[in-house]
């Protein structure tokens, strides 16, 4: 193992738990997949179908319908009849999926900093520049211009 593995494990164990909603003055520690957050935010704050949720993804329809099912089980997103089509479902975020997606924002931060205070500011932002100009090869088009994508 190199010596980025503590920090791979410890991102990793971040991301798969996080603090959930407000118990008394107390969080509850929610299980979450790094999935979910990738899922909540691809859905975009409008909503959107299973197969276009799928495309945004970068998975088959089936692996967004799965996706979707777990989502619903922890009652993160729910199934809307879709005003545009009424063959497909619109699957839109939950207060609590919107939460969650909150929570993680969070996360992600307090991971940054720790990452800054490890490797100083320039390095974490020359990294930063280094992944998005390696994503905005991916398939001709960065993460953050899909439609719904962060938003």
């Amino acid at each position: 193992m190199g010596p980025c593995c503590p920090l791979f494990i410890s991102t990793r164990h971040a991301l798969s738990l996080v603090v959930g909603p407000r118990v008394g003055d107390a969080r509850v520690v929610i299980a979450a997949r790094p999935i979910h957050g990738f899922a909540l935010q691809a859905l975009g704050s409008g909503g959107t179908t299973i197969t276009d949720l799928g495309r945004r993804l970068g998975v088959s329809k089936q692996a967004a319908a799965k996706t979707v099912i777990g989502l619903e089980h922890l009652e993160y997103v729910e199934r809307r009849r879709n005003p545009h089509d009424r063959r497909a479902a619109l699957i839109r975020r939950t207060s609590r999926g919107d939460e969650l997606l909150a929570l993680s924002a969070e996360v992600f931060e307090g991971l940054r900093e720790r990452w800054i205070c490890e490797l100083g500011v320039d390095r974490v932002r020359g990294l930063e520049s280094d992944l998005e100009r390696i994503s905005a090869n991916v398939k001709g088009s960065k993460l953050g211009d899909l439609s719904g994508w962060l938003r």
